[in-house]
């Protein structure tokens, strides 16, 4: 009788010796998931109690709810930023019927929460426990995406998606070559589907495509590759035939205007050049590196509202990149496809990012689709240059840090608690703009009110056009992003209302854009703005409607 095949470990759990730290990934090996579950359970209490159900100041979480419920009602695909996100919104809109702030985010939060378990079980026996449990911890624990886990943005639910491919690529896609064709066959379809999901999320997740395929040709994993492409190409036709009912423009082509200028509010000041995309990338490298991602994992303090904004660190930076390139050696000399893999992704969309994007941006949210991948990509290279190279008590380094690491993230997410739990306590209490300066509460209210009283006839001009949709349910408002240049006078002003049919326009005391405008024309005609209705009692945070005697 022939011996049964052993199945052979993964390179990464291979034992390497009697330290410490080899001794508690063979006390961890059978405890895994008991530590997993526990954190997880940890995770869910923790997004709850720092949930926030308001909508986001900075408005682009309103955007995507408003192209949704305009995909809903008006059939205007939604190309802007990648469709599917507002499309899933919009399936959520209705089958509520209403645009429910509160029902929409349960799509970030329980996609967050589930992206959990799916990183999981992608990396159990492909890494060992003392490098997947602290990854897990850290990315469960981690104060920025709890933070937007209750955002109306769509990188809790990339990431979902980004979890979900990695879970069907490392457990089915790259098993044993030698098995038929038919093993590999619904799972590599699967992976195909949602790597072209992940570019109609986020216009950047297209290169997830190439990212995953290349590797695996390199590795001669040939069956898998080439059905994991059918699977692509079929998603790519549905969605195509799909999109070819909706008029809509290219779904890179707005995006690109705006992210190839030097200026992403002025085309005057030209088109970027290479040395500009240069300049980009170590500026972005810098403070999305050293601030945001350092910030993140508990390894600087994070500044208050009344504390100097991070300073970046070059130093670190450089340190970072190196770490990561030290990985990506060490794995590839031993062979390892998975912790390749991860390198891949964590340098690709950390560094396009960092190229596309101006650097004034700075927003702290940008690293969340790549920070997992950094997170074990540094947490793999501190382990190898921990056991391998440092030994003896040098091998406490990788402890110390990553121990240091959680428990600063953690205490960092625990401080969140009472501030939420206020909020969102007012807001079950009726004070809907509960947690708001008196300005954002002003102007939050009159769109509010100028929904219920102004028909939709009458055009109303406003500086954040989408918050002021989805405040009232639905209201479709005029917008303005940029201030008046040199050239523009309030004869041209006044002409361009006309063209558009405004008659309203609502000043507000945040941005100043609308008041530049206001001060234009009143500086010319200043029987043209009367009064309609104001909403506060100070001049500094009050909103005013003003409607225009053409």
């Amino acid at each position: 009788m022939k011996n049964k095949e052993k199945t052979k470990p993964h390179p990464n759990l291979k034992q390497e010796g009697n330290s410490f730290i080899d001794k508690m990934n063979d006390a961890l090996q059978n405890k895994q998931n008991f530590i997993f579950y526990f954190i997880l359970a940890l995770a869910i209490l923790f997004s709850w109690k720092i949930f926030d159900p308001r909508i986001s100041l900075s408005g682009d979480d309103s955007s995507y709810v408003m192209r949704a419920n305009e995909f809903l009602k008006n059939h205007t695909f939604p190309s802007y930023q990648g469709p599917f996100f507002p499309m899933v919104l919009a399936l959520m809109i209705k089958l509520k019927g209403v645009i429910d702030i509160q029902l929409l985010k349960m799509v970030s939060f329980v996609s967050f929460i589930t992206s959990i378990p799916f990183f999981f079980f992608a990396l159990k026996g492909k890494l060992k426990p003392m490098i997947l449990l602290p990854f897990i911890a850290l990315y469960a624990f981690n104060s920025l995406e709890l933070i937007y886990s209750s955002y109306l943005l769509s990188e809790s639910f990339y990431l979902l998606l980004e979890s979900i491919c990695f879970f069907i690529l490392f457990k089915f896609c790259l098993s044993d070559n030698n098995k038929p064709w038919i093993h590999f066959l619904i799972p590599c379809i699967l992976l195909g589907v949602f790597i072209y999901t992940l570019g109609i999320t986020r216009n950047i997740g297209i290169i997830s495509f190439p990212l995953v395929i290349a590797p695996m040709l390199l590795f001669k994993h040939y069956k898998a590759a080439l059905i994991t492409v059918i699977g692509f190409l079929l998603m790519f036709g549905a969605f195509y035939v799909y999109k070819s009912q909706f008029a809509a423009p290219p779904q890179l082509d707005s995006q690109l205007k705006i992210l190839l200028n030097k200026n992403a509010y002025s085309d005057a000041d030209g088109k970027e050049d290479l040395a500009g995309f240069f300049g980009r990338v170590v500026d972005n490298s810098n403070q999305y590196l050293s601030k945001h991602m350092l910030s993140s994992m508990g390894l600087r303090k994070a500044p208050t509202d009344t504390d100097a904004p991070l300073s970046n660190s070059p130093i670190a930076t450089i340190f970072m990149y190196a770490l990561m390139l030290f990985g990506l050696y060490i794995a590839y000399r031993k062979k390892d496809l998975i912790i390749i893999i991860n390198y891949l992704f964590a340098f690709a969309l950390s560094l396009a990012t960092f190229l596309i994007l101006q650097a004034f941006w700075d927003q702290d949210r940008l690293i969340l689709i790549f920070s997992p991948f950094w997170i074990i990509g540094l947490l793999y290279a501190l382990y190898q240059l921990s056991t391998t190279f440092l030994k003896g008590i040098g091998s406490s380094l990788y402890i110390i840090l990553f121990s240091l690491s959680l428990i600063t993230t953690t205490v960092k997410s625990v401080g969140l608690f009472d501030e939420k739990s206020s909020i969102m306590s007012d807001f079950n209490n009726g004070d809907k703009y509960a947690g708001f300066d008196p300005n954002w509460q002003n102007y939050l209210a009159m769109c509010e009110w100028c929904s219920k009283n102004i028909s939709t006839k009458e055009k109303i001009l406003v500086r954040k056009q989408e918050m002021g949709y989805v405040v009232s349910d639905g209201y479709l408002f005029a917008g303005v992003y940029k201030s008046p240049d040199k050239n523009q006078t309030a004869d041209s002003i006044l002409n361009s209302y006309k063209r558009d049919h405004i008659r309203y326009v609502l000043q507000d005391h945040i941005f100043g854009t609308v008041t530049n405008y206001l001060s234009v024309i009143n500086n010319a005609y200043p029987a043209m703005l009367k009064e309609k209705k104001r909403i506060g009692t100070t001049p500094d945070t009050d909103a005013v409607l003003y409607e225009l005697q053409y």
